[in-house]
């Protein structure tokens, strides 16, 4: 029985290594072309004029910083890496959330795959930008980060969210539903409530986020032609 637990405490670093090993060997080698092609349709300069005009839009910083992230993809091997890590701290991060609403975190551990296995697939979408994951990042990083007592989780949510709205954009919206588990103490209400928002919200942030900024997918990759006579 003691090897049993010791093993499911073993569990999320497991998870851990095994999602990074997945997600930088699909950068690196199935889907290296996705790198390159994000790469080559931005434009990003290391000036202050720059940076101003990201910031004077809400959700500007999570565009810029998006931005400074896809310059790596030059080289898919940091580009692999940037993702992996990324993929690796949100789990991270979920699973620091999911142990706030249920007790039993390594039983349920497999929950904590939900968001990177999201934020795979929405970097995999070339007409989603980099933005979106980057501010979901930031935001649930922001939310692991509240208080446990109601009333300051509240007041701090109060200050966060309007500052979060013009740095990181639509979502913010994600930290005041994080109050959801301090409305009832059900753990299956909790894990409903959270999950299922979170996963609402999620969706919600996307859809405003390609509407407002959108790319043209490659159909293919693309192939290097012959030269005549060869």
């Amino acid at each position: 029985m003691h090897i049993k637990e010791k093993h499911l405490q073993l569990l999320p670093t497991l998870q851990n290594a095994l999602l990074a090993v997945a997600v930088f060997c699909y950068w690196m080698w199935i889907a290296p072309h996705l790198l390159f092609f994000r790469e080559s349709m931005q434009l990003f300069l290391w000036t202050e004029d720059y940076l101003s005009e990201r910031l004077a839009v809400p959700g500007g910083f999570a565009q810029y910083l998006g931005e400074c992230i896809v310059q790596l993809f030059l080289n898919p091997a940091i580009g692999a890496g940037c993702y992996a890590l990324m993929a690796v701290m949100t789990k991270i991060i979920s699973a620091r959330l999911l142990s706030s609403v249920i007790t039993d975190k390594v039983r349920w551990s497999w929950l904590t795959l939900l968001p990177p296995l999201v934020l795979w697939y929405i970097t995999t979408v070339p007409t989603i930008p980099m933005t979106v994951p980057v501010a979901l990042l930031l935001t649930i990083t922001l939310m692991a980060i509240l208080p446990d007592n109601p009333r300051s989780s509240m007041w701090l949510t109060i200050v966060l969210v309007p500052a979060g709205y013009w740095l990181l954009g639509p979502a913010i919206v994600l930290l005041p539903l994080y109050h959801l588990r301090f409305l009832h103490r059900a753990q299956r209400f909790h894990i409903v409530t959270v999950v299922l928002g979170t996963l609402l919200l999620l969706a919600g942030s996307v859809v405003a986020q390609q509407s407002r900024r959108g790319l043209s997918a490659p159909h293919a990759r693309p192939r290097h032609r012959l030269p005549l006579g060869s």
